[in-house]
This record gives C-alpha cells, structure tokens and sequence, in this order.
C-alpha cells in the first residue's frame, strides 16, 4: 500500500493529476478489516490498468481534515477524481468481479470509447459547434429514430436541447439507458430541471430554508442558467459554496457540477470553474 500512499499535497497528487487522468482515492485504516480486503483488488487492478488510471491511497487516521470535507461515514470509502472534481464514490469492500464493473462504468476502455463515435452524432457535433443548431437537431433526431437508445446520440441532443428547453433536455437525456456508461449525467440534467420547477413555483413540496440574501442567490443563478448567462449561474452558485453549503442541502455545489457536466469538457467555464470549484472545498 505504501507503494500508493498519499505522499503530502493532495490538491497535486489528486486533483491536478485527475486532470490527466482518472484518480481512485481509497480512505482506509491500519485497524480496517475490510480495508485489508478491499486494497490488494484496488492494486492488482490499477497494475492491470497500466496507467489509464491511477490509485492514491490516503490513511483516514492521518488525514482526518480531508475526512471532514468529503463527508467520509465509514471506511473503506473510494473516490472517483477526473478533471478536479469528484465523479462516483462508494462504500465498503466491493468483491472483484463488481468493482471491475463499476470501474467499467467510470472508466471504460479505449475501444469502448471509440464504440460510441458513430457517423451521425460525429457530424451533428461539428454541426453544434459550429452554431447550426438545426443541423445537429435534425441528425441527432435521425439516429436517436433509428436506435432510440443510443447514449451517445442522447447526450449531445440534451446538450443541444439544453440552452432551448431544459424540460425537453431533462426528457432526452432521461432515455439514456440505463447500463449505459453516460447515464448518470442524465441526472445532472434532471437536477437543473427541478431547479428550474422550484424557482418557477411548479414544486411545492421543495422547501428551501436559509438567509434571504442566500435564497435571492441561489434564485439568481438559476433564472441565469435558464437564460443562458452559464458563467454568472456559476459564479452565484460558487460564491454560496463557500459561505453556505447548508442552503437546499448543499445545492449550489449540486447545481454548480451539474451545469459543468450538462456543458461537456469543451466549454471553456468546465475547465475554470472545475478548478475554482476544487479550490473551494479543498
């Protein structure tokens, strides 16, 4: 274990390197039976990974701050780290057999990623970066007629549909099956969809309890999403993560990540924000 041992600056070891590849972070204890199961897998699979990923191991005795800001109940408890940010976390000693699924689902290999890049979603996202819209409406919508399930095809309407509709993303990316490796960004989608209901006065059984000034901000960066002002949603959104993270249970943290995801990796505010973001909570 020491072979991985989280030598002293987290923000560089973990956060810096998950931005050039995926970081498992695995909280564990010398006094942990099942740590002692779970980190001899989590080895032999990184080695099996020659590289596409990389394991840092952190002693939760030692390290009880960074404990504390990830909100760690139990041990052993696995992060996900890609770009900065936290993606996927679990609890316990997982047997092989699921852990290599669950990496599978974060991490798919090569060829599975390149599975995913058929002709017509390739063409509908040039089409959406280069502005035309109806083009990759149009192309999305012939793949999505012919194969109703395809993510990939899924996802890039979602985003397409995003910035016109958030109810109409939120169904779209809904219908992202669920085996698929993506669908869990279909919930991002579905977070600022509700958001969106809240603030209108469509879901009364949301209650959200705070400082006025807090709730004004939290409104404010959800009416500027829905107009389109993505940077200043991120920017109110940030500024309450670091002076409440009690407001709608964490909420702007929430919404904040899920707008980075519902943007891509493309959108030069992922990037800046990922970072701002990481910044904020470590």
């Amino acid at each position: 274990m020491q072979e991985f041992e989280l030598r002293s600056d987290f923000a560089r070891e973990v956060l810096d390197e998950s931005e050039r590849v995926p970081v498992l972070v695995d909280f564990w204890a010398p006094w942990c039976g099942p740590c002692r199961i779970l980190s001899p897998i989590l080895e032999k699979l990184v080695r099996e990974a020659a590289g596409a990923w990389k394991l840092v191991t952190v002693n939760a005795d030692e390290n009880t701050d960074l404990s504390e800001v990830l909100r760690i109940q139990s041990i052993p408890t696995v992060f996900l780290f890609s770009h900065g940010q936290p993606i996927a976390t679990f609890s316990g000693a997982l047997p092989e057999k699921d852990l290599r699924e669950w990496l599978r689902r974060y991490i798919p290999a090569p060829a599975e990623k390149a599975g995913v890049e058929e002709a017509g979603v390739n063409e509908a996202s040039l089409a959406f970066r280069a502005g035309r819209v109806d083009d990759a409406k149009r192309l999305l919508a012939k793949v999505i007629e012919t194969d109703p399930k395809d993510a990939a095809a899924r996802l890039l309407l979602a985003r397409v549909l995003f910035a016109l509709d958030i109810e109409k993303a939120a169904e779209t990316a809904s219908g992202i099956p669920e085996e698929a490796e993506n669908r869990d960004v279909a919930e991002h989608f579905l977070r600022l969809r509700d958001l969106v209901r809240w603030d209108r006065g469509k879901d009364a059984g949301r209650v959200v309890k705070g400082p006025e000034e807090d709730i004004a901000l939290y409104r404010e960066g959800i009416r500027g999403m829905r107009e389109g002002d993505y940077g200043g949603a991120l920017e109110k959104w940030l500024t309450l993560v670091e002076r409440n993270r009690e407001l709608d249970d964490d909420g702007s943290r929430k919404a904040l990540v899920a707008l980075l995801v519902v943007l891509g990796e493309e959108n030069p505010l992922t990037r800046d924000y990922r970072r701002r973001l990481a910044s904020a909570l470590f």
